[in-house]
């Protein structure tokens, strides 16, 4: 067999008709196929690894070529990144705080979690300033003491039909450093409280003799409070007198109003005019509510007080007793008026004769106190407290008597 020439070799490489197969080197004989020998492999430097026929992976370098499509950071992945970098970073810089910035640091989320606004507490710190920054905290914690103040007295104060009012104050609070202001607008606003409950009084005080009176507290309201105030006070004591001067003929209404016995008319027909010297306030049930007297009773009295007391008391067993009617009991010298009402009694301790006005009057006064108290009387579990009405209409009650006694 003739040999073939081949050319140089080359060191390293080889040369092969079919891929993964070594090539033969020049100058070497092909064996027999018979007889051909495992060919040995070729020195480490020069052997070839057989190579991959899957579609071969491109390697992108992301410095030097920006990836496009499905290759592109989603949003999502940015997002996470950049926040992971964003954390590591304030973690970086609460590390630099110290531990003052780190409490005022805490300051302002509790007081921003309270409902405060920390604004430029916030802006101060952001700032770097250092200079006052103690000195406006120290002012801001003290600022929100007195705004708690101000928000316990608010609670306890009758603020029924000023909601627009309370709603504009409440805001305020939430700026303590604006102190100041929030005090000025407190002060408006109890002044404001109290022209409407003195509004309310007067708008109960309906006697024809004293209307000009209550129009001019009414108008000195806005102006001068304090001069408004001292007037209601007088108001009020001369309206208890005069409550039912005017008012018999107010709330008595009947076709043929009886007249009052006179001092000149009783003298010429043996009359004594009708003096009243105590009254008491009952219970149905005969349990004691109070007692009104225009007189202080000496000591050697009060017996007999007691005494005309459980009279009246008891004749409400007796079988002649007539509800809601004048029962006149006559001791001595002196009588014992019972009236009853609905939920009360009322007991008179009179001396001379009885006015003719005086169920009319008992009557009406016992329908306008029931009504005020309705609620507290239908269950009444002996707290007089409760009952707000009476004392002032037996105090009514009382002074209408002793007008009625000097009438001419």
């Amino acid at each position: 067999m003739a040999k073939k020439k081949g050319g140089k070799k080359k060191k390293g490489k080889t040369s092969s008709k079919k891929r993964g197969k070594p090539s033969r080197p020049t100058g070497q004989k092909k064996a027999p196929a018979a007889a051909r020998p495992v060919a040995e492999p070729m020195p480490e430097e020069i052997i070839e690894e057989p190579l991959d026929i899957t579609e071969p992976e491109t390697i992108v370098e992301p410095v030097e070529e920006e990836p496009e499509g499905d290759a592109k950071l989603s949003d999502a992945v940015s997002a996470v990144i950049s926040d992971d970098g964003v954390e590591a970073e304030e973690k970086k810089e609460e590390k630099k705080k110290s531990p003052t910035r780190k409490k005022r640091d805490k300051l302002i989320l509790k007081w921003a979690a309270e409902g405060y606004n920390v604004d430029e507490l916030e802006e101060l710190l952001e700032s770097g300033k250092t200079k006052g920054v103690k000195k406006a905290f120290d002012n801001f914690e003290a600022d929100i003491k007195k705004v708690e103040v101000f928000r316990d007295e608010l609670d306890s104060l009758d603020l029924v039909g000023m909601d627009s009012e309370v709603e504009a104050f409440m805001e305020m609070l939430t700026y303590p450093g604006d102190i100041e202001n929030i005090e000025k607008e407190f002060n408006k606003l109890k002044n404001a409280r109290r022209i409407l409950e003195i509004n309310r009084e007067l708008d109960g005080m309906v006697l024809d003799s004293l209307k000009d009176r209550v129009e001019s507290i009414r108008e000195m309201l806005e102006d001068n409070l304090e001069e408004a105030e001292n007037e209601l006070l007088g108001l009020k004591k001369d309206y208890k007198e005069a409550y039912f001067e005017d008012g018999v003929e107010a709330f008595v209404s009947t076709d043929e109003k009886p007249k009052p016995t006179s001092k000149k008319a009783a003298a010429g027909n043996g009359k004594m005019p009708m003096e009243v010297k105590d009254i008491f306030l009952l219970y149905k049930d005969g349990k004691f509510i109070s007692h009104h007297t225009a007189r202080v009773v000496p000591k050697e009295e009060q017996e007999q007080l007691f005494a005309d007391l459980k009279t009246g008391r008891n004749y409400l067993k007796s079988p002649n007793y007539k509800p809601q009617k004048l029962n006149v009991i006559s001791v001595n010298n002196r009588k014992i008026l019972v009236q009853g009402g609905q939920f009360t009694v009322i007991i008179m301790v009179v001396a001379g004769d009885v006015n003719p006005w005086t169920e009319k009057i008992i009557g009406k006064v016992q329908g306008l106190l029931e009504k005020e108290d309705m609620k507290a009387l239908q269950s009444w579990n002996g707290d007089v407290a409760s009952l707000k009405s009476a004392g002032k209409y037996m105090t009514a009650l009382l002074y209408a008597c002793m007008k009625l006694s000097k009438k001419k």
